[in-house]
C-alpha cells in the first residue's frame, strides 16, 4: 500500500505555475493587443471555442486516467499503470484524430453564424491551427493526468513553466510578421514539447528509467474502463466545458468582439488569480482518492483543512484581481477601461463562489458521485446564454457579459451546497479551521518547523 501523496512539492510547484502562467498570459496579451489590437483576441477567442465544441462527442478515455493512474499507482502496480496510460493515449489519438477530419467542414462553415462578415476569411484561415492546437491540448492532457496520478504534479507544473516560456518566446518572435498565425503556431510548438517531454517524464516515473515504446497491454475491458467512468467524467465536463463557448457567443451577439475581447482580458485576468488558488488542489484528486481506496477515515481532515486554506487564500486573491484591475487593464489595453474594471470585479466575486466548492467538488469526482456536479454546470452552462439574452435585450450589451457571469455563481452554488449536503462536509469552513490555518501562514512565515502536509493527510 503506498500512502505517500507528495502534497508538499506539488502544492508548492503549483503554485509556481500559476504565478508564471500569469505573467507569461499577461506579456503575451500585451503583445497581441499592442500589434493586433482587441479585436484580434476576441476573434482568436471565437475559433478556439469554436474547436472546443468537438469535445462534445467525446467518450471520455482520456479525462479519467489520473483516478485509475492514481489507484494503480496506490497498489503498487506498474503495469497497470502503463497499460492506462498507453491506452488512454492512444484511444486520444484515434478519437480526436478521426473526428477533427470529419468537423472540420462544419466547423468551417458555422464560423459565419460566429463572427461578422469582414472577420469571416481571417477565423477560417485560423482554424486548421486552432484545430491542431486542440488536438495537441488533449494529447497533453491525458500527459498531465499520468503525472498527478502517480502523485508527481510538481513534475508536471515545472514542465509547464518551461513550456510556457517557450511559447511566449516564440509569440515574440512569430506576432510582428504573422499576427494572430503567429499567436497559434506559438501555442503549437508548446503543446509538442510538452507532450514528447511529458510522455518521457511519466514513464520514467513508473519504470524507473526512460522508455520510448513500454510495455503495455491493450484490452477492450481497460477501455471500458476508461469509458465508464470517463462518460460520466467527459458529460460533466462537456457540459461545464459549454459555458465558454455559450457565454462567449452571447457575449459577442449583443456586444460585438471588442466586448468579447474585453471580457476574455477580464476572464484571464481573474481566472489567473483564481488558479493561483484553485490549482494546487488538482493534487487533492488523487489524494482523495487514494484515502477513499486505502484509508477512507483520513478524508474529512483532509477535506476540512483544505476547505479552510481556500477560502482564505481564495478571498484575497479573488480581492486582489479586482482591486489590481484597473492597472492590469491599463497594461494591456493602454487606458483605463470602465467596462474591463466592471467585468473584472463581477467576475472576481462569481469564480470566488466556484473557489469555495472546489474541495467539495474533488471529492465527488474521487468517490464518482458526480451528480450534482453535473446540474452544477448544467445550470452555469445553460443560464450563461439565457440570463445574457435577458440582459442584453432589457437593459444593455454590457449587461449581457454579466448575465453570463451570474450564472456561473449560480451554478457553483448549487454544486457547492448540495454536494456538501451529500458527503455531509461542511461547505464553510469553522473558526478553528481558519484559524488553524492562519496560524500554519504565521509558522511559515516564521520560517518555524511545522507538521508537513503528508503528515497531516496520513
Amino acid at each position: 500500500m503506498n500512502l505517500d501523496l507528495n502534497l508538499r512539492s506539488n502544492t508548492v510547484w503549483a503554485i509556481a505555475e500559476v504565478i508564471a502562467s500569469a505573467v507569461f498570459l499577461f506579456v503575451l496579451y500585451r503583445l497581441v493587443v499592442l500589434r493586433l489590437g482587441v479585436e484580434a483576441l476576441g476573434l482568436w477567442s471565437v475559433v478556439l471555442a469554436t474547436t472546443s465544441l468537438v469535445r462534445l462527442v467525446d467518450p471520455g478515455a482520456g479525462s479519467g486516467i489520473g483516478r485509475f493512474i492514481a489507484l494503480a499507482h496506490g497498489r503498487g502496480n506498474t503495469q497497470r499503470m502503463s497499460d492506462f496510460f498507453i491506452t488512454a493515449l492512444l484511444s486520444t489519438f484515434v478519437f480526436y484524430g478521426t473526428l477533427g477530419c470529419a468537423v472540420f467542414g462544419p466547423l468551417w462553415e458555422g464560423l459565419r453564424y460566429a463572427v461578422k462578415e469582414q472577420h469571416l476569411a481571417e477565423a477560417r484561415g485560423l482554424l486548421p491551427y486552432a484545430m491542431a492546437s486542440f488536438l495537441l491540448m488533449n494529447f497533453n492532457g491525458v500527459v498531465q493526468g499520468a503525472l498527478v496520478g502517480v502523485q508527481r504534479s510538481d513534475l508536471k507544473s515545472k514542465l509547464a513553466i518551461f513550456c510556457l516560456a517557450l511559447q511566449l518566446a516564440l509569440a515574440l518572435v512569430l506576432v510582428p510578421s504573422r499576427g494572430l498565425v503567429g499567436v497559434a503556431e506559438a501555442q503549437i510548438a508548446q503543446y509538442c514539447v510538452a507532450v514528447a517531454l511529458g510522455y518521457l517524464i511519466v514513464l520514467r516515473m513508473m519504470f524507473g528509467r526512460y522508455l520510448v515504446n513500454p510495455s503495455y497491454h491493450w484490452s477492450i475491458s481497460m477501455l471500458s474502463e476508461l469509458w465508464q467512468f470517463g462518460i460520466k467524467l467527459q458529460a460533466l465536463s462537456i457540459v461545464s466545458f459549454l459555458y465558454e463557448p455559450f457565454s462567449k457567443f452571447a457575449v459577442s451577439a449583443f456586444g460585438g468582439l471588442e466586448l468579447l475581447g474585453l471580457y476574455e482580458m477580464a476572464q484571464k485576468l481573474v481566472l489567473q488569480a483564481r488558479q493561483i488558488v484553485v490549482g494546487p488542489t488538482t493534487v487533492l484528486m488523487p489524494a482523495f482518492t487514494k484515502i477513499n481506496d486505502l484509508a477512507p477515515v483520513n478524508m474529512e481532515p483532509l477535506y476540512r483543512q483544505s476547505l479552510a486554506t481556500i477560502v482564505a487564500f481564495g478571498a484575497m486573491a479573488m480581492a486582489a484581481a479586482a482591486m489590481l484591475s484597473p492597472l492590469i487593464g491599463y497594461f494591456w489595453i493602454g487606458r483605463f477601461d470602465e467596462r474591463f474594471i466592471a467585468l473584472s470585479c463581477v467576475m472576481s466575486l462569481s469564480w470566488f463562489v466556484n473557489i469555495v466548492g472546489a474541495p467539495s467538488y474533488l471529492v465527488a469526482i474521487a468517490t464518482t458521485k458526480l451528480g450534482w456536479n453535473f446540474w452544477g454546470a448544467f445550470v452555469t452552462s445553460a443560464g450563461s446564454p439565457i440570463l445574457a439574452a435577458i440582459a442584453g435585450h432589457a437593459l444593455s450589451s454590457q449587461a449581457a457579459a454579466f448575465g453570463a457571469i451570474l450564472a456561473l455563481g449560480l451554478g457553483s452554488f448549487l454544486s457547492l451546497v448540495m454536494n456538501c449536503r451529500n458527503f455531509r462536509l461542511p461547505a464553510w469552513p469553522s473558526l478553528a479551521d481558519l484559524k488553524h490555518v492562519a496560524e500554519l501562514i504565521t509558522l511559515r512565515l516564521r520560517r518555524t518547523p511545522k507538521p508537513s502536509c503528508e503528515e497531516t493527510a496520513q
